[in-house]
């Protein structure tokens, strides 16, 4: 008997897994207990194992706390064992994307230690499993992975573009050339882009408008994430101090250190848009700037295969 698509997740990505099944009624929810052992380490225990071998599975993570990442990765592997007739391995935001080089001997390149975990997993379905990231922070990321896993990038720049249709004649800044060379194909020829760079002045940064006129315009700043927010704030005054009418911030990942959100609450930003692909959007909707915009769409689709 062939079943339906069966979503799995883990209990940061639970209103996010309850959001797709709500726009999807084609996939179904399926149910793990994320228990643990009293000294801290994971009892995981996931139910219907016959029904998903017979279905098309998928798994939502979410790798935002070093300490979840090993329970997560156990129970992809358990998955993979069951050899479902597909797996699919969701994980929006790739944590360790911003650590992909090495620029001094000793430093330790963390994304090539996570792609070489997810790499050990079975083949499982058809072939390779398909790990679905969201504007990811390399892309040269995609070589860490081993033959086991096929590493599919996708973006959540489509919410930004639906945003911007209410916007009199927005003017998109990069806060930086890595920015710049990650995004600028992604949007419309008609839309104007300009490029600010950072300079480090000894112990401080400061940033300068290398390319763009944005006096007067609508300005909003365009980054895969956001972790302390020391950058995008720099940015903005920059832009202020360039005549900029009013600022605005789309970041896919809203990762947020500590309380630096926070900050964002009295820096004057139009909108803050960061997307679900973190649990902390969920804590912050509503509150001053800040707007959650949903992947559940995009990640429905590629649930279903469309």
């Amino acid at each position: 008997m062939k079943h339906g698509p069966i979503l799995l997740t883990c209990p940061q990505m639970e209103v996010l897994a309850r959001r797709i099944v709500h726009q999807y009624s084609q996939i179904k929810l399926g149910k793990i207990n994320w228990g643990s052992f009293k000294d801290g380490f994971p009892n995981t225990f996931f139910y219907e194992a016959d029904r998903l071998k017979a279905a098309d599975v998928s798994f939502l993570a979410s790798f935002d706390n070093p300490h979840t990442i090993f329970e997560q990765v156990s129970l992809l592997y358990s998955l993979a064992h069951l050899r479902p007739r597909s797996l699919r391995f969701l994980l929006p935001y790739f944590p360790t994307g911003t650590m992909e080089r090495i620029d001094a001997e000793g430093q330790v390149a963390t994304a090539g230690t996570l792609a070489q975990m997810l790499s050990a997993v079975s083949p499982a379905g058809p072939g390779s499993i398909p790990l679905y990231i969201w504007d990811i922070h390399a892309l040269g990321i995609r070589h860490y992975f081993g033959p086991n896993i096929c590493p599919r990038f996708e973006t959540a720049l489509h919410l930004l573009l639906q945003e911007l249709k209410e916007r009199d004649n927005p003017i998109i800044v990069f806060p930086d050339e890595g920015a710049y060379k990650r995004f600028k194909n992604q949007f419309p020829p008609a839309v104007d882009l300009a490029i600010c760079a950072k300079r480090r002045d000894g112990n401080e940064y400061n940033m300068t408008l290398i390319e763009g006129d944005v006096r007067g315009r609508d300005a909003i700043i365009v980054d895969d994430l956001i972790h302390s927010g020391r950058t995008t704030i720099l940015c903005k005054r920059t832009l202020v101090e360039h005549g900029a009418r009013l600022v605005s911030v789309f970041a896919t990942h809203g990762v947020f250190e500590g309380d630096s959100w926070k900050q964002f609450l009295q820096e004057g930003f139009v909108d803050v848009w960061i997307t679900d692909s973190c649990p902390m959007a969920e804590v912050l909707n509503g509150q001053g700037p800040f707007k959650c915009l949903s992947l559940s769409h995009s990640i429905g689709q590629t649930i279903l295969g469309v």
